[in-house]
């Protein structure tokens, strides 16, 4: 197809290409005094200043530039009117009509500085070789410029007002989009959408930038770094900044004075640098205030104090399966979940954790700590390779649970020290510690310390100055347990706790041991009626640890408080069941089977303390032994010869009749007969299996008895008294040998078991 062409006045035979109309020069006809002073910049490369600011009043002619000259410029003019290869540059020009540059190839640079567009802008597809520069200048309409591609940076800064829609879908930036100090008033709508955008450069939406409505950059890809440091997003309704998906090389930068009166969301998105958010002012209307479930960033997270500000965040700060590189650094953070607006009978219902990371993978460490402040925070399933701090935290409940770190794996420690305090409960349950917890100073749990399940592979250490803290340890593992003073709390739950050594002063010696596991529940130590429930598993692994650790002293201590829990706890023989009817037989049973426990006890200490029982027996030997002494004298004569060859030969009755029946001390008594000695005549009594001589050749001169049977009952003499005193003899002597046995028995089914 061959072009149209018509004839060059100044040469006739030289054909030109024509044009469509608004491509040349002469389609303008009369052009306006900014017009002029714009024509001629252009063609010397010269920057056309038609006002110092931008124009308040469109009355005035001569600032006005029709849109459609203005685009026969940014086109390239003709050859009447050549642009300069510097561009179009204008600065204070009202721009007058829609300015459309739809699917157009600008071969320069645009400039538009401090200029008022009273119609649309667009440039949807169009090519733009040079920068976009629109600083200081508003546009009454927003600006279209979807699939656009820039080669140089976007400049939207500067005091750049749109109060229409700026979108970028799908546009290629080849450098820097530069909004710092725009501004983008569109309340009820979306103000800025860069939605898939691809921005070579950085983003900046800082310094003064402000957006009365959303701001989207879902699936934007940057290059650089996306800073909003300073920006304020406050759309009346809905979210303050859209970027879920989107792909930053850089860092991310959300701090002061950032601010947000809607939610923050970056789902799945990933950003190769960190995310600070250090100072920023995360205040939705409603719902979440950062969503950055499944975020992928590998350098840290900063939702700290910065050094003029708190971070903020008044409603929930989400982190859910998201994965960190470096720290997760919340240090004198400020986290206030959302509360519903009909309160309930008990107030307020909290929506979610302030800050949740369930899931979570954090290469670093977890900082919690240093002023931090939160209503409810989760690290359920939550990896750390880090260490956990919370010192100086103040962790408040939502439903009852002030921090839930349920079946986390943290590889290094975790510290609850200084000013560190939860008003609920601290849940650990299933979480796996690598190395140490520790619980000190003027720590304080005002719920349950819950290690339900948890393996602590280094020591928890529990050196509170404040108030005892309630723990709950049920089936906990723990390497090392060190406590100083009084750290827990009555009511704590030990049932299943597993740990290989002691420390510290709560386990020194045996009383403190056993004062500890005192401190358990009613109901776990039996003395709980309505729930009786004894546990002995505490007091068993308490007594393996000691006798591990070589205090064998303090092991046995244990042992025999073991037992006599175990009486209080009504566990020693069956229990007896009032409703079958047939319960005397068991009661009964029961009944003896706890006296004779309660008398294992006092004698010989349950087995632990089998010198108790050798020091018995002295004891009864020497006392009966003095007794005897006594009433063997006159005027008792209580004990005589058991030999009828002796006391019915009258060549002794002298014996009975001259020391007044001493015959202890008579000297008629034959050489050859055994002396009365008490003490070996007590002892004889005393060991069933020895024979000493003396309980066969001396016995009580018991009178004969009574006819009545109380009389008899009731007598009381020193005969008596010496029948009385051998008959508990004998059978304290047979009590003994065989608590003796069994303790001996007992020791060694002992040392076959550690063996």
């Amino acid at each position: 197809m061959n072009t149209p062409t018509s004839t060059n006045t100044q040469d006739p035979h030289m054909p030109i290409t024509k044009r469509p109309y608004g491509r040349r020069l002469s389609d303008f006809g009369e052009l306006k005094e900014a017009e002029e002073i714009l024509l001629k910049s252009c063609k010397d490369g010269q920057l056309a200043e038609i006002g110092e600011a931008v124009p308040t009043d469109d009355s005035d002619p001569n600032k006005i530039v029709r849109a459609g000259f203005l685009s026969f410029l940014l086109l390239g003019g003709d050859e009447d009117a050549p642009v300069h290869e510097k561009g179009v540059r204008l600065i204070g020009a009202s721009i007058e009509g829609d300015l459309d540059l739809e699917n157009c190839v600008v071969p320069h640079g645009i400039t538009l500085v401090m200029c008022k567009f009273n119609g649309a802008f667009t440039i949807r597809h169009a090519h733009i070789t040079g920068p976009l520069i629109l600083a200081g200048s508003h546009l009454l309409q927003g600006l279209g410029a979807d699939g656009a591609r820039c080669d140089s940076a976007v400049f939207l800064r500067d005091g750049f007002h749109a109060y229409g829609e700026v979108r970028f879908l799908k546009a290629h930036i080849g450098t820097d989009l530069d909004c710092s100090g725009g501004q983008f008033a569109l309340p009820k709508g979306v103000a800025f959408n860069a939605d898939s955008a691809v921005v070579k450069g950085n983003v900046r939406l800082a310094g003064g930038f402000k957006a009365t409505g959303e701001v989207i950059l879902t699936g934007a890809q940057i290059g650089g770094e996306l800073s909003c440091s300073g920006g304020q997003f406050t759309p009346e309704d809905g979210v303050a900044l859209m970027a879920e998906g989107i792909v930053v090389r850089g860092s991310v930068h959300l701090t002061a004075p950032f601010k947000a009166t809607g939610e923050v969301r970056l789902l799945d998105a990933q950003i190769d640098g960190a995310l600070f958010c250090s100072g920023g002012q995360f205040e939705p209307q409603k719902g979440y205030a950062l969503t950055a479930d499944r975020i992928v960033v590998r350098g840290g997270v900063h939702l700290n104090k910065s050094e003029a500000e708190r971070f903020k965040a008044t409603g929930g700060v989400r982190f859910l399966g998201a994965k960190i590189g470096g720290q997760l650094l919340c240090s004198g953070g400020q986290f206030e979940p959302k509360k519903d607006d009909a309160p309930s009978a008990q107030g307020a219902v909290v929506n979610g954790d302030a800050l949740s990371a369930q899931g979570a993978v954090v290469n670093g460490d977890v900082h919690l700590n240093e002023g931090f402040k939160a209503t409810g925070v989760s690290l359920l399933d939550a990896q750390i390779d880090g260490n956990v701090y919370c010192s100086g935290g103040q962790f408040e409940p939502k439903e009852g649970v002030s921090l839930c770190a349920d079946r986390a794996v943290i590889k290094g420690s975790v510290y609850l020290e200084s000013q560190f305090k939860a008003t609920g409960n601290f849940h650990l349950l299933g979480a796996v510690i690598g190395r140490d917890l520790y619980c000190v100073g003027t720590a304080r749990i005002d719920g349950v310390l819950g290690l339900e399940g948890a393996t602590i592979k280094g020591k928890l250490q529990l050196r509170l100055v404040g108030s005892p803290v309630c723990i709950d340890a049920t089936g906990s593992a723990i390497g090392h347990l060190e406590a100083d003073g009084s750290p827990w709390a009555k009511g704590s739950i030990l049932n299943g706790l597993v740990y290989k050594s002691l420390g510290g002063e709560a386990f020194t010696n045996a009383a403190a041991s056993i004062k500890w596991l005192k401190l358990q529940r009613d109901q776990d130590l039996g003395e709980d009626i309505s729930k009786r429930s004894f546990r002995p598993q505490p007091w068993k692994q308490l007594q393996k640890v000691l006798r591990e650790m070589a205090y064998d002293a303090d092991a046995r201590e244990v042992g025999a408080a073991y037992e006599d829990q175990l009486r209080k706890a009504d566990r020693i023989g069956p229990i007896t069941d009032v409703k079958n009817g047939n319960c005397w037989g068991p009661f009964l049973r029961r009944k003896s089977l706890r006296s004779s426990h309660w008398l294992f006890g006092f004698l010989a200490g349950y087995g632990y303390h089998p010198l108790r029982l050798f020091m018995s027996l002295v004891g009864v030997w020497l006392f009966c032994g003095v007794i005897y002494w006594w009433l063997a004298y006159a005027p008792h004569s209580a004990i005589g010869p058991t030999d009828p060859l002796v006391f019915q030969n009258t060549v002794y009755s002298a014996c009975a009749k001259e020391n007044n029946g001493n015959w202890m001390l008579c000297e008629q008594l034959p050489a050859e007969y055994t002396t009365l000695s008490p003490l070996a005549y007590s002892l004889d009594i005393l060991l069933p299996l020895v024979d000493l001589g003396q309980e066969k050749r001396w016995g009580p001169l018991t009178p004969t008895p009574e006819k009545n049977f109380c009389v008899e009952l009731l007598s009381l003499s020193p005969p008596h008294w010496v029948r009385l005193l051998n008959w508990f003899q004998i059978l304290y002597g047979w009590v003994a040998s065989l608590l003796f046995v069994a303790i001996v028995s007992g020791m060694a089914r002992r040392s076959e078991v550690e063996k």
